[in-house]
């Protein structure tokens, strides 16, 4: 056997034990081998089915040109991509490539690592994310509603007094305390429809306002925030704006004022006090959230973004984890920085 043939014979072994699937292609982008992972991830029945096909095959058409563009670079990092499977439905994928020289036709190496896994625990952890949120929003409402349906419960039993002691009740009484209860139950609808509007699910993102953003949610706190003495102060121009998902945004948002609410108990802090600085440095916006909660144990914070960690001792480790992975899947970073009196975490959006 020629050392050509050896080699060959290698390269079908590591290719047949890896669990990604593995496509070689030549430079015409035709595919020319593939390994078992392949076959049995996309639902092919052997190798012949796809070769001499085009790598559109697997890559489809939407995607081709980002495939392509990752593929010309010269030191490439895994990259999320969409292929297809047999019966064309879609599976998400961490797609690698690697040049390859002195095999014959052989031009590219290609590894897909399946995401489907992933992306369902993914799905189950904002859901989890998701559900917390509602609870705590139920508890927003029922605090909210209960000084205006304690206002319609006092004007009820005055007619009712009245009229059990035979005081005289003139229209314009009647009026005024008709209008009175009209304005509680408008303030009750409009704390009903802001609740359905933050979970009404959108994937398309939109330009908004991100002052707007940050007064909305301070808004949706301030019962935990005044019951806490807790200081929120927003420094935003208010004519900038952020292309978001405005709920992923609000999200963010909220864990973060929620953690230092929870660090300023724990800590038995006494003047409290929370910043939120917004700048645009050229095409990006530069989000400071800062507090004065004591930090974070220098132990963990490299690992705050982990999931199932936490700062609390009954913590659940979603909140942050949550947050990072709306960062990641806008194309943002984030950093979190101890301070002299707290934290500091540092979002860079590129707009």
């Amino acid at each position: 056997m020629s050392d050509k043939d050896k080699i060959k014979e290698l390269y079908q072994t590591v290719l047949d034990v890896a669990f990604e699937m593995i496509v070689l292609i030549d430079s015409s982008f035709n595919i020319i081998d593939i390994n078992i992972s392949t076959i049995d991830n996309l639902g092919y029945k052997d190798k012949s089915d796809l070769f001499n096909k085009h790598i559109k095959t697997i890559i489809g058409d939407n995607h081709f040109d980002t495939f392509i563009e990752k593929l010309n670079t010269n030191h490439p990092i895994p990259t999320e991509l969409i292929i297809y499977n047999k019966t064309k439905n879609k599976i998400p994928v961490l797609f690698k490539s690697t040049k390859v020289d002195h095999l014959d036709e052989i031009e590219y190496m290609i590894s897909f690592m399946d995401l489907r896994d992933i992306k369902q625990k993914e799905r189950i952890v904002q859901e989890q994310s998701l559900y917390a949120s509602m609870g705590f929003m139920m508890d927003e409402i029922a605090h909210q509603w209960k000084q205006p349906l304690g206002t319609i419960s006092i004007l009820s039993s005055e007619i009712e007094l009245n009229l059990d002691m035979d005081t005289e009740i003139t229209k314009d009484d009647l009026r005024e305390c008709s209008k009175n209860i009209q304005l509680q139950i408008e303030h009750l609808t409009e704390t009903i429809d802001e609740f359905r509007k933050f979970f009404r699910k959108t994937d398309k993102k939109q330009p908004h306002n991100i002052s707007k953003m940050l007064y909305y949610v301070v808004g949706l706190l301030q019962n935990r925030l005044n019951k806490n003495n807790v200081k929120v102060s927003i420094e935003c121009d208010a004519e900038l704006m952020l292309n978001i998902i405005s709920i992923e945004f609000k999200h963010i948002v909220i864990n973060l004022i929620n953690n230092s609410i929870d660090a300023f108990i724990e800590n038995n802090i006494k003047s409290r006090n929370i910043n939120i600085k917004v700048i645009k440095e050229k095409e990006d916006i530069l989000f400071i959230f800062s507090d004065n909660a004591g930090g974070i144990d220098t132990k963990i914070i490299h690992h705050i973004f982990d999931f199932n960690i936490t700062t609390k001792q009954k913590g659940t480790g979603v909140g942050l984890y949550m947050v990072k992975q709306i960062i990641d899947k806008n194309n943002a970073k984030i950093e979190v920085l101890n301070s002299d009196c707290g934290v500091d975490f540092k979002i860079i959006f590129k707009n």
